[in-house]
């Protein structure tokens, strides 16, 4: 059985622009799930969380790099990462809950299991 995260390159290629795959992955745990995210470029990041791959589009923050889209918020601020699991709704209105985030972690791409 092939993992997705495999399929990962040849799913981002057929999906988005050339730029995409220049590139470079990033490797978090989230609440013990493993996350990878890609920021092709200052507009969009694209994340792989729990076996879906989700595209995401730069929206306002005060602080850091703020992606909403596909029901999820990804913040980045300094060196840390939060996601935000949000309705369809939270997601349209930019209206999200605080106090409902989970903490990722970057981990080395080395130590991932193949």
């Amino acid at each position: 059985m092939i993992k997705l995260s495999r399929l990962l390159p040849c799913i981002l290629a057929l999906s988005l622009p050339v730029t995409t795959l220049a590139a470079e992955t990033f490797n978090y745990t989230c609440n013990g799930k493993e996350m990878k995210a890609s920021f092709p470029d200052t507009d969009h990041a694209v994340m792989l969380y729990d076996g879906e791959l989700f595209l995401l589009k730069s929206v306002v923050s005060a602080s850091g790099a703020r992606y909403l889209g596909d029901g999820w918020q990804l913040w980045s601020a300094k060196d840390d990462i939060t996601l935000t699991k949000l309705t369809k709704e939270q997601t349209e209105n930019d209206d999200v809950p605080m106090g409902h985030e989970i903490e990722c972690q970057e981990i080395d791409a080395a130590s991932l299991t193949p």
